[in-house]
């Protein structure tokens, strides 16, 4: 567990150093326009699916989600364009290990449907996967809102604060 705190820890450096992770201003304006792009993406899933388009659901739904979870980081500050850094971020710093596990299985879902072809997936499980995470997505969504709705200026003081000890 250990060793994977530190793996964990020197990638997120990485992307720092990149500068690919940085601290901003916090921004309710950016935060907003993530949380309409998500939505945008949850719609654009739900008629993708409903015209049997379910690998390309399943791709939206994980944007959905991904740009959610931005809306959070811009509004506590924290500006990431490194998917990975992100999810992992959510967790790190904000605790979310349900949302976690959520997004991190629909990123590994978006990467196989986006990127590799499978011969011996037929069309149902893709659909019934598709349907799945479109729930587990509107799930992600209201629960991110609920997280931004709940920060004050302690709770971001003590984001930003592990986010710096993360990067010492």
């Amino acid at each position: 567990m250990w060793k994977i705190f530190i793996d964990t820890q020197s990638f997120l450096k990485r992307v720092f150093n990149k500068g690919k992770l940085s601290i901003k201003q916090e921004s309710i304006e950016i935060c907003k326009s993530y949380l309409l792009n998500s939505e945008d993406c949850i719609q654009s899933a739900k008629l993708l699916n409903n015209n049997k388009l379910h690998k390309n659901s399943i791709i939206m739904s994980y944007y959905s989600m991904y740009n959610a979870l931005q809306a959070l980081l811009f509004r506590t500050g924290i500006k990431c364009e490194n998917h990975t850094a992100s999810i992992i971020l959510l967790k790190l710093l904000f605790d979310e290990k349900e949302l976690f596990v959520i997004i991190k299985s629909a990123k590994k879902q978006r990467i196989e449907k986006q990127y590799y072809v499978n011969t011996t997936e037929n069309n149902e499980s893709i659909k019934k996967t598709a349907i799945e995470l479109i729930n587990k997505d509107e799930y992600f969504f209201n629960s991110i809102k609920i997280a931004i709705k709940t920060l004050n200026r302690n709770k971001i003081d003590n984001i930003k604060n592990k986010l710096d000890k993360l990067l010492q």
